[in-house]
């Protein structure tokens, strides 16, 4: 059998023991493959030093028994990887015998005497550079070949061994089977070791956490929030080395070693590099990250950053004349970095100032120089300055996402005392940032990540942009060396696969202490209790009373292989791009080490790619966050349940011309070619056409009356046609498509419905001398069918008039102009649609458009008259709307609203625009966290809703609710369309759910009975994480869900279902439509009542 090149390990056929005398290195150039190694001196290594490792095992695979030279002739084996049959003996290992990086020795099995083995040790690679011994890149091939041929066991070692037995690598794949998600979850509970912080004043904010002695912090820490803070000051401080993670520690013979898998570089003793002084806060969701912050921060408040290794400090000018004390004594202060900070902090509480000493230590600043880069020689860039001024600084550095710089100001202001904090805000474009010498003196600079990317302006040298007659740019956080950095949801900012203007920024300041925050640091980086949020509930069976460890189990093995992939990417940039963490971070021609080869390594025994054992231990040094059941703190019980809701005609109307249309496609189209809507061609529109198919479930006006009259068409057409070779299936398909989308043409409310993109509401007792103008259809029906927004202007024109003696008088003329409003609104908005629209996608006009959330609530809502109860007008009462969710909507937020907050999350803007509409009718307080609206008034919307009692209702968009968001202000959650990524739906729930929370949370999910979202949901349930993650993006990359689109039958509908009262979703409890209570509603100026961002207080 011919040797492969990738097991070249071949063996000598000597039998000669090894010898007891020292092993010389002769300066000859010895001819064999490793001239490159060549010897130049002589060095005498003893025995002792080379690392027993295993054996070659060797067997006769063929006797023969010719006569050569008088001489028997055996040809020999050695058993290799996967039981392969390596022949033997090889000039490789006599020629790494001969370069002395290998001892051998055979010995016979006393089991078998037609098999032997031959032991091996090895020279460690440390060892060998005390002889001026180096291991080319030939020898390490060479050695990576021998070791992977070698038996560890102790029974080949002894030469007793069984030749029937399997080979036992002795560098057997230390691969990890373990998830992701499991390690995350399973990481060690944080615990800290004041002994181990020598620095006196770190272990003094310790122990300051730990016993509640931090000044200035009102909120009283739990006790899991205590020790993670305590084990970040002590990770701040207490320098930490790690071995080298590409070598793996193996046991031999004799000893332990370790061996890089991946090179073939074996040590005795590993390299160990220095921890970060930092990592990644990963308390789950909802858990006080932000306090945990606070509380580092203020524990070490006026603790200076330190001169880095390597730098030269500023030494001090001396002065002109003796200084005096308090100049002295301030200089020595900071000399020896002593936080006198929070020192005059305690006093001042006490109305001490002690202004003198306060201003002469901040004149004092320790400093130290930096050597910057000189621009190339031949270019036009001016030539640098060849040093730089550092200055040390104990400020804390926090990059915020835009959407969360509210939240952060809240938190300082609820749990950190009035000038407990001295803190900067920087936002806006224009806002500037301050010199260095003001900067300094600042405990906390909170900066939008948007505003911090702003401060990249590099030129190729990077050494800032110089426009004409301007001098050179430099970001005054270059100057200082902060105390720390921050950065808040990191895993979207630090995690970033490429390099932002963000990442570049921080390469070139200068940061002693990085921290990412992020509960969720990667998709799989998130706790098992979150995902848990999105399992089915009820109040007899709270959700924290499900086995933790059930789930755990159920995931522990590798998640599927892809997207591992990329969680370790993610992974990766954090490590490499902010922490800067050896060996990774480091260039390519300083001991860099490749994290896909070494995290994702190849095993040679089976040529899969693993990963690395190494990784538990390494996410172990980065990450802090508690085990789930080492977190003393229950939170109120969480309801999670589905309400089905029977769907209204108007609902099973909508769905069915969806189903119409696909129908009508498949059979048409004969399921082949593009003309096929499931054509891969088409995947685009398909994935259009599913989000409106999915958001019929609650209403849909896309469809118009030529879109229906087609498919009846090219239904009825294909049916003539082919009428003998029709299958029995099809022909029923075309029939109910057909059938559908002619009910849908007779029906006046439907035509209504498209042409004016209205979502009806019934009123019983509508002024009889104004229902023709009024009615939607222009049907006089009972109870009458009005649009939203018109029952709001009929209702804003009556309530005007309640004191005078016919509040109804003109209404009927005022039908006919709102009518004709709503027309040419309509006719507006089908402009803007046609733009969009192709042959294969249905798209619907938007009524939610950019800024417009604000104007919905502006309403003239002056002072008026009540409405008598003996009045008739008292009778004329909403009772249902079209959409079966919104009945129920309206119903619940009525009698819950009183006594709780209500979230309401949507997917689809105008979703949220009927919702807004029919709470305006029946006068309840809301506010639309819309991804139209601009981040500071989302903002403001949010600090709104929790800390204002009058504001009721928030609606959210499901799909800005991810991370990071605070409203636990809320206890009901409605979700108006089940959520196919159930890590969306758990993240939302998350935000409700949460420390601070003080009432059980109860969710609710609309389902409408028997249709597509019914069955969407039980397939999610039904589906493995492997199956989850392949169709995480879109429901159609299931086989199984696409399947159920393609057959998705008719909902059944009654003729009865044109009746009135038939047709609508009915209300509960009927509600008054005129002279409702509308205290406290909004006023003319959209921000009435909110929270202003300007009226901030400066802590």
């Amino acid at each position: 059998m011919k040797p492969t090149s990738s097991q070249s390990a071949y063996v000598s056929s000597s039998r000669k023991s090894i010898s007891s005398s020292p092993i010389y290195i002769q300066n000859e150039d010895v001819s064999n493959p490793f001239k490159s190694g060549a010897l130049r001196s002589r060095h005498i290594i003893p025995k002792d030093l080379y690392i027993p490792v295993g054996c070659l095992r060797i067997h006769n695979a063929i006797k023969d028994t010719s006569i050569v030279g008088e001489k028997r002739c055996r040809r020999n084996y050695v058993l290799g990887p996967n039981a392969r049959e390596i022949e033997y003996p090889s000039t490789t290992l006599d020629a790494l015998k001969q370069k002395s990086w290998i001892l051998t020795n055979h010995i016979y099995n006393s089991k078998d005497e037609n098999s032997e083995a031959v032991q091996i040790s090895v020279l460690p690679e440390d060892v060998a550079r005390k002889y001026h011994l180096s291991a080319s890149s030939d020898i390490r091939k060479g050695l990576k070949a021998i070791i992977d041929c070698l038996d560890g066991s102790f029974e080949v070692w002894n030469g007793n061994f069984d030749t029937r037995s399997p080979l036992e690598p002795v560098t057997s794949a230390m691969m990890d089977d373990e998830s992701l998600f499991y390690i995350f979850n399973t990481l060690k509970s944080p615990e800290s070791r004041p002994v181990a912080v020598s620095d006196a004043y770190a272990s003094e904010a310790i122990y300051d956490l730990m016993n509640d002695g931090v000044g200035g912090i009102r909120t009283v820490l739990y006790p899991y929030q205590k020790r993670s803070a305590a084990l970040m000051v002590q990770r701040e401080v207490v320098k930490r080395t790690s071995p080298d993670p590409r070598l793996q520690k193996f046991r031999g013979p004799e000893k332990s070693f370790y061996y890089n898998r991946e090179e073939g570089a074996l040590y005795d003793i590993p390299y160990f590099y220095e921890q970060p002084r930092g990592g990644i806060l990963a308390e789950t969701m909802g858990y006080g990250k932000t306090l945990i912050c606070l509380a580092v921060i203020m524990a070490t408040r006026g603790h200076y950053a330190k001169i880095p290794d390597g730098y030269l400090a500023v030494p001090t000018e001396p002065r002109p004349q003796v200084g005096s004390l308090v100049e002295m004594a301030a200089a020595k202060t900071v000399e020896h970095s002593v936080p006198w900070v929070a020192y005059f902090q305690a006093y001042a509480n006490e109305n001490y100032d002690f202004l003198n000493c306060k201003n002469a230590l901040n004149d004092q600043c320790g400093q130290y120089v930096e050597r910057l880069p000189v621009a190339r020689e031949g270019t036009r860039s001016k030539q640098s300055p060849q040093i730089k001024t550092i200055t040390l600084s104990y400020s804390t550095l926090v990059i915020v996402p835009p959407n969360l710089l509210e939240q952060w100001k809240g938190e300082i202001r609820k749990h950190v005392q009035s000038n407990g904090l001295k803190w900067l805000e920087i936002n806006g474009s224009t806002d500037v940032i301050p010199h260095a010498n003001e900067l300094r003196q600042y405990d906390v600079i909170l900066i939008t990540k948007n505003r911090f990317e702003q401060e990249y302006r590099d030129n190729d040298q990077h050494t800032g942009k110089q426009g004409r007659g301007e001098s050179v740019f430099r970001s005054p956080l270059t100057d200082l060396r902060f105390l720390r950095c921050i950065v808040d949801e990191g895993h979207a900012f630090a995690g970033s696969s490429t390099k932002t203007n963000a990442t570049a920024m921080l390469d070139k300041m200068h940061i002693e202490r990085r921290w990412v925050v992020s509960g969720t640091p990667s998709n799989t980086l998130i706790g098992v209790e979150v995902g848990l949020a999105a399992n089915q509930t009820n109040v007899q069976e709270p959700s924290n009373t499900i086995n933790h460890e059930a789930a755990l189990s159920a995931r522990k093995t590798q998640d599927p292989a892809q997207e591992e992939k990329k969680d370790l990417d993610k992974l990766k940039s954090i490590v490499v791009n902010f922490l800067k963490i050896q060996p990774w971070c480091n260039t390519k021609d300083n001991d860099h080490a490749d994290w896909a080869k070494y995290i994702r390594p190849l095993n040679p025994h089976d040529g899969t790619r693993g990963r690395s054992a190494t990784l538990r231990s390494m996410l172990q040094d980065l990450i802090i966050r508690h085990r789930i059941a080492d977190v003393e703190v229950e939170l109120p019980d969480l309801s999670n349940r589905i309400t089905y809701l029977e769907p209204s005609y108007f609902d099973k109307l909508s769905i069915n011309l969806f189903n119409a249309v696909l129908a009508g496609n498949a059979v048409t189209s004969e399921r082949t070619d593009e003309d096929y809507m499931f054509h891969t061609k088409n995947r685009k529109q398909l994935d259009v056409l599913m989000t409106n198919l999915r958001q019929s479930s609650f209403h849909w006006v896309g469809f118009k009356s030529e879109n229906m009259q087609e498919v009846i068409k090219n239904s009825t057409k294909y049916l003539d046609n082919h009428n003998d070779t029709i299958s029995g299936d099809d022909r029923s398909l075309l029939e109910g498509a057909i059938r559908v989308s002619q009910q849908a043409l007779e029906t006046p409310a439907w035509g209504a419905f498209s042409t004016l993109h209205e979502i009806g509401v019934f009123v019983n007792r509508f002024p009889e001398n104004a229902c023709e103008t009024w009615s939607l259809d222009s049907q006089i029906t009972s109870p009458l069918l009005l649009g939203t927004l018109q029952a709001r202007k009929a209702q804003e024109f009556v309530d005007k008039r309640l004191s005078s003696k016919d509040p109804t008088e003109g209404l009927g003329g005022e039908g006919i102009r709102a009518m004709s409003a709503a027309k040419k609104r309509a006719s507006e908005e089908e402009k803007t649609v046609s733009k969009d629209q192709n042959d294969q996608a249905y798209i619907e006009e938007r009524k939610l458009k950019d800024k417009s959330t604000a104007n919905l609530r502006t309403r003239s809502m002056k002072k008026r008259a009540k409405l008598e109860k003996s009045s008739p007008l008292a009778e004329t009462k909403i009772v249902g709307f079209s959409s079966a969710k919104l009945s129920y909507l309206v119903d619940r937020v009525l009698a819950l609203q009183s006594s709780e907050k209500i979230i309401i999350f949507y997917d689809n803007n105008n979703i949220a625009y009927w919702i807004a509409e029919a709470l305006e009718l029946v006068a309840v307080k809301f506010l639309i966290y819309s991804n139209t609206l601009d981040v500071n008034r989302r903002a403001k919307y949010l600090r709104t809703f929790n800390e204002k009692e009058d504001f009721r209702v928030l609606l959210m968009d499901i799909k800005q609710a991810a991370h990071g968001l605070h409203v636990a202000a809320a206890s009901r959650v409605f979700i108006v369309n089940p959520i196919w990524q159930a890590s969306i739906e758990s993240q939302a729930i998350k935000r409700a759910h949460r420390i601070g929370q003080s009432r059980p949370v109860f969710v609710e999910t609309l389902v409408l009975k028997d249709t597509l979202e019914d069955r969407m949901l039980q397939r999610r349930r039904q589906m493995s994480f492997k199956e989850q993650t392949r169709a995480e993006k879109s429901l159609l990359d299931d086989h199984r869900m696409e399947d159920m689109i393609k057959n998705n039958g008719f909902l059944p509908m009654s003729s009865a279902g044109v009746r009135p009262p038939e047709r609508m979703a009915k209300l509960d409890i009927p509600q008054q439509l005129f002279g409702r209570d509308r205290t406290g509603l909004f006023g003319e100026n959209p921000d009435d009542g909110l929270v202003g961002m300007a009226d901030a207080e400066k802590i």
